[in-house]
């Protein structure tokens, strides 16, 4: 529910008229930085930040948790 409510902000705010023939630069200005630029911008940022999660050092960890749970649940299941 947040991102369309930008969205309509964004574009109320640069001047665009819903039906209107033709829109103001500032308009589609507008358009195209909310359709190409930010998503492209938020793609970048996050192609950084997954950089750097090394998820190749966690996985033996991760790996012992999910062979523990199971083993777990397979004595918890014999139990029953």
């Amino acid at each position: 529910g947040i991102v369309p409510a930008m969205v309509g902000f964004v574009m109320s705010v640069s001047g665009y008229v819903a039906g209107a023939e033709t829109q103001t630069e500032t308009a589609r200005s507008a358009i195209i930085a909310l359709y190409s630029w930010i998503p492209a911008i938020l793609c970048l940022l996050t192609l950084i930040v997954v950089s750097f999660y090394d998820l190749e050092k966690k996985m033996p960890q991760i790996r012992e948790e999910l062979n523990a749970s199971r083993s777990r649940a397979a004595v918890q299941a014999g139990e029953q």
